[in-house]
């Protein structure tokens, strides 16, 4: 593209400076043949400003073309809230089973026993991430204790799900 620039940047340098002169030289030193020579520069100016308009119209058509797709599939993703099943459910599987399993206590083994709640009570308030013991727990770092945290992905999964108001789905 830099390229084309440049070479029709040149030649309408050219075609210009040419034009100015009157086509020809005073002096007899310029070719008799260079008015002929300007109309083909002009013409090859004019096909290399139309096929560079073509090339930028099509990227941009391209470009708008992308960018829609883009923005219908995060559109799409903002109105469906993440599937418990699907996506928050192994987020605790791989991360919490370990002590919120089967055991007494806060379970985390499915949808039911996490709504249970704990020997403190729910650790879930559908609708509201923030007040949700569960969502500050994993946002804090305090959970999973002696595991790694909680990715930005994952913990914004279960904030996103609860916010949406926890549905069993």
């Amino acid at each position: 593209m830099t390229r084309r620039f440049s070479l029709l940047f040149v030649l309408g340098l050219a075609f210009l400076v040419l034009t100015a002169c009157g086509g020809t030289s005073g002096s007899g030193g310029a070719p008799s043949n260079l008015g002929t020579e300007t109309a083909a520069s002009q013409t090859l100016v004019t096909e290399t400003a139309t096929e560079t308009e073509s090339e930028i119209v099509t990227q941009t058509s391209e470009t708008e073309e992308a960018g829609t797709e883009e923005a219908e599939t995060e559109a799409a993703t903002e109105t469906r809230p993440p599937s418990f099943s699907g996506e928050v459910l192994p987020i605790f599987q791989a991360n919490c089973s370990g002590c919120h399993g089967n055991s007494g206590g806060l379970n985390l083994a499915s949808y039911e026993t996490l709504m249970a709640g704990g020997r403190r009570g729910a650790v879930i308030v559908p609708g509201d991430a923030e007040s949700s013991r569960l969502v500050q727990y994993v946002q804090s770092g305090r959970m999973p204790a002696g595991g790694d945290r909680l990715s930005d992905a994952e913990i914004q999964k279960i904030v996103d799900w609860v916010n949406a108001g926890a549905p069993n789905n």
